[in-house]
């Protein structure tokens, strides 16, 4: 059956929005509809965090309990006004990979009409893709861990990178773990940042 189109204006673009009516989140009856109209909800606060970000989307067409897959190229048929960096791939059968910059309003709201529930972004921004702006300490509970226990290490991190003079943010994941956010000043490197994470 054909996917239902509607078409939707969100400032000088006109979207073609597909099956609003699919419910993504099963348990809760929520669809893509309600998950374009949150998208554009929280986009003043999102964009700063996304624009000039190069990003791979988590796309879930079935909803969150059917498969999910990783989108680092561009989606097939994606608007010509939508902005995308080409970058060189670190090894693989390309030799660079073109990504989805998401600096407005109707391309967040291109990528929630893919499905695209998670968006992971680029630790650094255009034009300086080399210079990541912050580091994420990936903290994820074990087996015997609980959420409590998390905490209190995700916590006492911050507070030792506090005691040096460091600014960390405390984030949740989305999935069940934390992240501490550390900003960065302009001219580290990826290798830069990795020894500092792994100290």
């Amino acid at each position: 059956m054909p996917a239902s189109r509607t078409a939707t204006r969100i400032g000088s673009r006109t979207l073609a929005l597909s099956n609003l009516d699919k419910v993504l989140w099963p348990n809760d009856g929520y669809t893509k509809g309600d998950l374009i109209e949150y998208y554009r909800s929280v986009a003043g606060y999102a964009l700063p965090h996304l624009r000039g970000r190069p990003l791979t989307l988590q796309r879930f067409p079935d909803g969150i309990e059917g498969p999910t897959f990783f989108e680092k190229r561009l989606p097939r048929g994606i608007p010509d006004w939508i902005e995308r960096v080409t970058v060189p791939t670190p090894s693989g059968s390309q030799r660079e990979t073109t990504f989805i910059v998401c600096n407005d309003e109707p391309t967040l709201v291109y990528c929630a009409n893919l499905a695209s529930i998670v968006l992971h972004i680029w630790t650094s921004r255009l034009p300086a893709l080399e210079e990541p702006d912050f580091v994420i300490f990936d903290l994820d509970p074990g087996e015997e861990c609980s959420l409590r226990t998390l905490a209190t290490v995700t916590l006492a991190l911050r507070a030792l990178l506090a005691d040096v003079g460091l600014a960390p943010l405390v984030k949740t994941t989305g999935g069940f773990g934390l992240h501490l956010v550390l900003p960065l000043h302009a001219g580290y490197s990826y290798d830069t940042a990795k020894i500092f994470a792994e100290i």
